[in-house]
């Protein structure tokens, strides 16, 4: 969908550098989950995931820069680190031992992709932020385990099996699942133990959290009463639109051989009651849209430049309006639908609000689970 921003006269790019990608939405605006129901995602399974699903789902690494540094500098490479001993013991949780190997292997199997990805100078800062995620997830996931462990939970073959064909198939093409795994320190035997670990820890949280209530029928209203904002309906409206667009060096002569095109290309329209629309726009129009008949999608108010957005939001339904003339050229503008602003009713928000409140409920019975495992757990540093 392009947008005719006051900023800009752009679609909805990632606007990361380089070109942008073009997407043109076309369907209708549906109700969504608002931003206060995002879903929330249990803090184990992204725990007991991140060890074996890392190289599926990598994490993006921002910079890690020197805040005092006042502009890019000069860095000489840092001197390689002197190799570590991978049998080393760095700390032990309820007495495990917790090993150099282990804490290196995790970090390059949760890490390894981002680091490759920075520049030398940077390394060190980040490997030194990351260490502390390590150290953290590590210490949970044993203590998981070991309270598996000690309430005798299995893991299920079937589901480790199903989960290794998953990685399999997210492997590149032509390439073993040990040599994919190499590339994370791992093996196949080390990665199925991981699984199964992660099944057993699945369980465990399940077990320890099943007793979370359900969300009532009063509590469903309410969050709805306390979050009203999150439950409003913005007007919008869906249009399509043919654009002679203009370029910045155009003089005079060549806006109005312009506006001249425009002024033919409407009188089509109108002649044929806009029938003819999508191909007129596929022929005249320098929008991307015009792949797509110029059809723009749904937008609400404050998303087009003020010329542009006044012309869509005033003109009655299945116009052909006046040509609206923009920083970027004439605009015949055609609107689909007109959606007035109102409010999500209870009955439309009511399951996903449960499901929201059920998953809150039990994303805490797990934090204060993982919490009180920790605070009654020996956690000590190697001497």
């Amino acid at each position: 969908m392009w947008n005719f921003r006051k900023g800009g006269f752009y679609p909805p790019f990632l606007l990361t550098g380089g070109e942008p990608v073009l997407q043109i939405t076309t369907t209708k605006p549906k109700y969504r989950t608002p931003p206060a129901m995002k879903r929330i995602r249990p803090s184990y399974r992204a725990l007991t995931a991140a060890f074996v699903l890392a190289s599926r789902f990598p994490l993006s690494a921002e910079p890690i820069s020197d805040p005092g540094a006042e502009g890019p500098t000069e860095t000489a490479p840092p001197a390689a680190a002197a190799p570590s001993d991978p049998a080393k013991v760095v700390f032990t949780v309820n007495g495990k031992p917790i090993t150099q190997g282990e804490i290196d292997t995790y970090f390059q199997t949760r890490y390894g992709q981002q680091a490759t990805q920075l520049p030398p100078d940077q390394m060190e800062a980040f490997k030194s932020h990351a260490m502390e995620s390590v150290r953290k997830e590590i210490t949970m996931r044993t203590l998981l385990v070991q309270n598996a462990d000690a309430e005798k939970i299995e893991s299920d073959a079937a589901e480790v099996d199903s989960n290794i064909e998953k990685i399999k198939a997210n492997a590149p093409e032509g390439v073993s699942l040990d040599d994919f795994l190499k590339n994370f320190g791992m093996t196949e035997a080390k990665l199925r133990t991981e699984l199964a670990d992660e099944v057993r820890i699945n369980k465990l949280i399940e077990k320890h959290t099943s007793e979370v209530a359900k969300p009532d029928e009063a509590a469903v209203k309410a969050f709805y009463d306390e979050n009203p904002d999150s439950f409003a309906k913005p007007e919008s409206v869906a249009a399509r639109h043919i654009l002679i667009g203009t370029a910045e060096g155009d003089d005079e002569a060549a806006k109005k051989a312009k506006l001249a095109e425009a002024e033919k290309v409407r009188a089509e329209l109108l002649e044929k009651k806009g029938e003819n629309f999508a191909a007129l726009a596929t022929e005249h129009s320098t929008c991307p849209s015009k792949a797509e008949g110029g059809k723009l999608g749904s937008f609400g108010r404050g998303q087009m430049v003020p010329e542009f957005e006044k012309a869509a939001f005033e003109q009655k339904v299945g116009d052909i309006g006046s040509i609206v003339e923009t920083q970027f050229g004439y605009h015949i503008i055609v609107v689909d639908e007109h959606a007035e602003g109102g409010k999500v009713s209870l009955e439309e928000a009511k399951e996903d609000i449960a499901s929201h409140l059920a998953e809150q409920a039990q994303g805490e019975a797990v934090k204060a689970y993982m919490e009180g495992l920790e605070a009654s757990a020996k956690i000590e540093d190697a001497k």
